[in-house]
């Protein structure tokens, strides 16, 4: 089951003679038998009667799906020799079959942190603002944990007419999966 539950308060008051805002809020979700704590702030602050400075923070998670969750196996097929000539009987393909098993047991929700600020200026009807925005991601959530380096054998067909042809290992290559 998922659920989420949001809280909020707002606050207003003044500083040095000036108008300011304070929002704070807390969500609190749990999808996929992950539970994730998301809190959330901004204030804004009237710098003179036509500018206003705004400051927001947040915390964000994002639950693993299912499909992260409980990954079925990746397939990756490599090529290593195509000899075909028109004709099934006089023709041969070799393929690499690569079969991978994703582990998700330490898998953990994704964070994202935001920062924003703003600065507004409103005079006779007018309105300029200006929002400079960060945003930083780590615990990205994937479905490749990690890449490896195979060595597969290289081949050549040494045709045979009439026949499939044969195939001669000629040496070898890297492949990144």
């Amino acid at each position: 089951h998922n659920i989420g539950i949001y809280a909020e308060d707002a606050m207003r008051s003044k500083l040095s003679g000036r108008d300011i805002a304070v929002r704070a809020g807390m969500r609190l979700d749990i999808m996929n038998g992950h539970a994730s704590f998301s809190p959330r702030t901004n204030i804004n602050y009237m710098l003179s009667e036509t500018v206003n400075f705004g400051l927001a923070y947040g915390l964000a998670f994002k639950s693993p799906g299912i499909a992260q969750l409980y990954p079925g196996p990746v397939f990756n097929e490599t090529i290593l020799l195509n000899a075909y000539n028109g004709k099934e009987s006089e023709s041969l393909a070799l393929i690499y079959l690569r079969r991978y098993e994703k582990d998700s047991k330490d898998l953990k929700s994704s964070l994202g942190q935001t920062l924003e600020s703003s600065i507004s200026w409103n005079k006779n009807g007018h309105n300029l603002r200006t929002n400079f925005f960060y945003k930083r991601n780590s615990r990205v959530i994937s479905t490749v944990n990690e890449r490896s380096m195979i060595t597969l054998p290289t081949y050549t067909a040494a045709t045979v007419a009439g026949q499939k042809p044969i195939a001669v290992e000629s040496g070898t290559r890297n492949y990144l999966f």
